[in-house]
């Protein structure tokens, strides 16, 4: 018999050593998967699906409104065993398992030797089931296609703001926030509704936050922005987002910034809401949109009283060529007012809404919110005889700390351009070089900032 080289064997003798070494892939175990039904499930108004994380551990996300004390799960796959001080009942035929995950911390327990993990919330929830055909894949894929689906939300205060399903067209939202997994959405009713007592409107959003690994950068400055006294500031409120019965992590739902009388009331058929954009962005923008003549700043038409989109009529189209004529005027002469080497400070504060500048200055200052002037920078005007009003707020997500680290300074906002990639523009700090604004912002400062 022919002897085996010495090198062969020991090549082979490590590529076992290697294999033994390699982790078990919980891919190959049997697949196990779980619902809860709200028949088997008291108080639980929709079926829940479990989730399974990449590790092979499976979680099921329990609503406010299911009862803890008494868990329902249901199986395709065949049960071998179910072990864990919280089972309480289990049946291989069935294929159900019955736990108590009523107990403080998570309650873990084993399934055919598969590690579940109970985790209950304490917000309210909101259910999204997508029409037949319907597909998420289509939305997530492109900001502008829209799908069909119902809603519904559960487990508020005492059931004041619960909702039956009503039918609602959906769509991705964002810009950045757009790219990651976790996507935030626009939900839009085909009539108004209130919901948790924001007011009625047709349009609401859900904000993913994934950037902000605390979720609640956003909402409190929502809410100090309201508390200073900034006007139509976004409310919201955190709730459980679940799509077809898919757990799909915290969301905050706020009303969008539109024209609207629960929302910004603005009436002339010259009013418009503006958005200072990042002109990094303007290859990709589907929005109406000009630049200004002093700082070539983008700004976004968001939304406006007299319809931009319905262009049926000559009269129509002169009309809108009017009302953007003015808009656009007006926005860059007060630019050029405010850049000029001795302003004139009578003809600014006539332009401006001069309060709602030094709170938005005042709320970006105290976050250091990096978008300032940049992008997601918000302005409205409800046609001639108004005045450029700063607000409402948004996207508070890298705030507080959450950027690139950025030099000390005595002002931020004021000075941002001093050490960032000059995409943004210097209005603040070329207000501050009115002492007119300085001493209103003073005044504003000890009459309302000091104690919020």
């Amino acid at each position: 018999m022919k002897k085996i080289p010495q090198r062969l064997i020991s090549l082979v003798i490590a590529l076992l050593l290697v294999t033994a070494l390699l982790p078990i892939s919980h891919a190959a175990a049997t697949p196990l998967t779980f619902t809860m039904e709200p028949e088997d499930n008291p108080g639980l108004n929709f079926t829940v699906a479990s989730y399974t994380h990449t590790d092979g551990v499976i979680y099921m996300f329990l609503p406010n409104t299911a009862n803890a004390s008494s868990v329902v799960l249901r199986t395709d796959t065949a049960l071998t065993s179910a072990a864990g001080d919280s089972v309480t009942a289990w049946d291989a035929d069935e294929g159900t398992v019955t736990v108590d995950a009523s107990a403080d911390g998570d309650t873990v327990v084993f399934v055919n030797g598969r590690r579940v993990i109970f985790m209950k919330s304490s917000l309210p929830s909101m259910n999204i089931v997508l029409n037949e055909g319907a597909s998420l894949d289509t939305i997530n894929a492109d900001k502008e296609a829209r799908i069909g689906a119902k809603v519904a939300i559960d487990g508020t205060e005492d059931g004041a703001w619960d909702l039956g399903y009503k039918d609602i067209e959906m769509k991705t939202r964002g810009n950045t926030t757009f790219w990651p997994d976790k996507k935030p959405y626009q939900i839009k009713f085909d009539k108004k509704q209130d919901l948790f007592g924001m007011g009625k409107a047709k349009k609401w959003i859900l904000l993913a936050n994934y950037y902000d690994g605390t979720s609640v950068r956003t909402k409190v400055f929502f809410d100090l922005a309201e508390e200073i006294g900034l006007e139509y500031s976004c409310r919201s409120v955190f709730l459980d987002l679940y799509i077809d019965g898919d757990y799909r992590g915290v969301y905050q739902l706020t009303e969008k910034i539109e024209i609207g009388d629960a929302r910004v009331p603005l009436k002339n058929e010259y009013g418009v809401i503006l958005e200072m954009e990042s002109n990094l962005r303007v290859d990709v923008l589907n929005d109406i949109f000009f630049f200004t003549d002093t700082t070539n700043k983008c700004f976004l038409y968001k939304d406006y009283v007299y319809d931009f989109e319905d262009t049926s009529t000559t009269e129509r189209i002169w009309k809108i060529y009017d009302i953007r004529d003015y808009v656009e005027a007006y926005i860059s002469d007060l630019e050029y007012e405010m850049y000029e080497d001795e302003p004139d400070w009578e003809t600014i504060s006539s332009m401006i809404d001069v309060d709602s500048f030094i709170l938005y200055y005042f709320l970006n200052e105290y976050g250091e919110q990096v978008d300032c002037t940049l992008a997601s920078t918000y302005f409205y005007m409800d046609g001639p005889g108004d005045v450029l009003h700063c607000g409402p707020a948004w996207d508070f997500d890298r705030v507080c700390g959450f950027n690139d680290p950025i030099p000390a300074k005595t002002d931020f906002i004021k000075n941002l351009n001093d050490f960032t990639d000059g995409n943004r523009v210097e209005w603040f700090k070329e207000l501050f070089r009115n002492p007119e604004f300085v001493q209103r912002a003073n005044e504003i400062y000890d009459e309302v900032i000091r104690d919020a």
